[in-house]
């Protein structure tokens, strides 16, 4: 489908400045539609609207901003997370609460926000960037797991409670992939994680956003879906 044959969309960004977010950023703009970027406490660009995913008044505000601007918001991706790497047996319980308050409840306030807006409309889409970590995990990631599996259970759960009204959701789970969680890793390790791939090579973040804005430009039946692109992850 090229762009000419796609509707454009009003897309409101949470967590557009997170290096997936900023690739998503500039496909979307690239195939024509219009973006609302927020971010926390990274403004890459002057444009973006600054939305803390932990506060419910943020939260509210920048949407009903957004809203106001654009007219109507056709759909949302949420982007925002953050990681903490440790073992279970010396977990930090409020440590592991903060990733879910951003990893999970974010995404909770935003949609709580949105719905509405959602309903009177009978349209609507919520895109969350959930992880194969979601039902792989690995030493050390349980937090960061966690919080996407809760994700993927939320979106599942919006899906039963909403695809009548017209609104779709669903969680793209990305593998291993430039940037990210990946940025600060050393290339002995990343060669070793290729050798479980079957494409023997780990993505980008170009590619994850490609695949992300084609699943949203036809999510017509698209709902309750958890996707994952991960080049073949054994």
């Amino acid at each position: 489908m090229t762009t000419s044959e796609t509707t454009k969309k009003n897309v409101l960004l949470v967590g557009a400045s997170s290096d997936l977010g900023q690739s998503i950023l500039t496909e979307l703009e690239k195939r024509g539609h219009t973006v609302i970027g927020t971010y926390h406490t990274n403004q890459v660009r002057p444009e973006l609207r600054q939305m803390d995913v932990t506060s419910s008044d943020s939260t509210n505000r920048t949407i009903q901003a957004a809203i106001a601007e654009v007219g109507t918001i056709d759909a949302a991706i949420f982007c925002s997370a953050i990681d903490r790497s440790e073992l279970i047996r010396y977990a930090d319980i409020e440590g592991w609460q903060a990733v879910m308050d951003i990893n999970f409840f974010g995404a909770v306030r935003l949609t709580k926000a949105l719905l509405p807006h959602y309903l009177t409309n009978s349209a609507g889409i919520f895109l969350y960037i959930s992880s194969g970590m979601a039902t792989r995990s690995n030493i050390g990631t349980a937090a960061y797991a966690a919080s996407k599996a809760a994700l993927n259970a939320l979106s599942l759960g919006l899906s039963k409670e909403h695809a009548k009204n017209g609104i779709s959701t669903f969680t793209v789970m990305p593998g291993f992939f430039e940037g990210g969680l990946m940025k600060d890793m050393d290339e002995k390790r990343k060669s070793r994680i290729s050798t479980l791939i079957d494409s023997k090579r780990i993505g980008n973040a170009k590619e994850i956003a490609q695949f992300c804005i084609a699943a949203m430009e036809n999510s017509s039946y698209l709902s309750g879906s958890n996707l994952e692109i991960n080049g073949g992850l054994a």
